[in-house]
């Protein structure tokens, strides 16, 4: 099996301000037990948690971007909260996970650099799944895996085939309802404009020319003929029109559009 592990790199301790944040944090939670708040608690224990562990983690966690790309390949995510027994981590067994991500989790797991775990798979024949390490809103790229010996597909080839997917209307994970719809309907609204001006061309055109030579035949295979550029021209238009201003509010086609990303550093092969 084919996969690749990322590196994480950690410093040492925490930089003054964010001890500082730390010690202010550790000050409003003894407060806030004191007062018998549990959630406010909870909250900040969270928040603690998150600078001390994720804080110490240089390596840059996920943009919005990448998120969004990623969710859209691999819609579903296995993890250790929530009640959907279906999805729990423990539960993951779609694939073989391979024995050097699994060593690389176990390392991560031992050091305490992340407060949770994710597994995001597609479910389908070829999975191609990653590991995700997660600190509070922060998300990072662990490793990824695939069930053949063949090299993983490229983070660009996977933004070139959710393009592709969105302009022939294929499937696409996680996306809205509403775009989805949206997305769907382009051809729908274009065939709609076009048979309405298409219908009105034909009508006025055949009309029209039949009552100024005197022969409805011939003004009706010319009124036809403008008809039928006519209806292309509309379709294209609107199609073109419709599909420009959906572009606008896609989620994922303007991640994919401000998408910079380097390639992630990758832990050298084992000899």
């Amino acid at each position: 099996m084919s996969h690749e592990l990322f590196v994480i790199d950690r410093k040492t301790e925490l930089d003054e301000k964010e001890q500082d944040r730390v010690t202010y944090l550790r000050d409003q939670l003894s407060i806030a037990k004191s007062l018998g708040l549990k959630a406010q608690a909870a909250s900040l224990k969270a928040d603690i948690t998150t600078v001390e562990r994720g804080r110490l983690i240089t390596t840059l966690p996920m943009t919005d971007t990448e998120l969004t790309i990623w969710r859209a390949w691999l819609p579903t995510a296995y993890t250790d909260v929530g009640d959907n027994k279906r999805y729990q981590l423990a539960n993951y067994h779609f694939d073989r996970i391979p024995s050097p991500v699994l060593k690389v989790w176990q390392k991560h797991k031992e050091s305490g650099a992340f407060e949770r775990f994710e597994i995001w798979t597609p479910e389908n024949p070829q999975p191609d799944p990653i590991l995700v390490g997660v600190n509070g809103n922060a998300r990072h790229l662990l490793a990824r895996w695939g069930e053949s010996d063949a090299n993983l597909v490229s983070f660009d080839d996977i933004k070139r085939e959710l393009v592709r997917r969105w302009y022939k209307n294929e499937d696409i994970g996680g996306e809205e309802f509403g775009e989805r719809q949206a997305r769907w309907g382009r051809i729908m609204s274009a065939v709609v404009v076009t048979t309405f001006v298409t219908t009105f061309t034909c009508v006025g055109t055949t009309l029209g020319l039949s009552s100024l030579v005197g022969s409805p035949e011939v003004g009706l295979p010319i009124g036809g003929v403008i008809s039928a550029i006519v209806a292309v021209g509309t379709f294209v238009y609107v199609r073109r029109w419709t599909t420009e201003k959906i572009l606008r509010s896609s989620i994922l086609m303007q991640a994919i559009a401000k998408d910079h990303s380097a390639q992630r550093e990758l832990l050298p092969i084992p000899a």
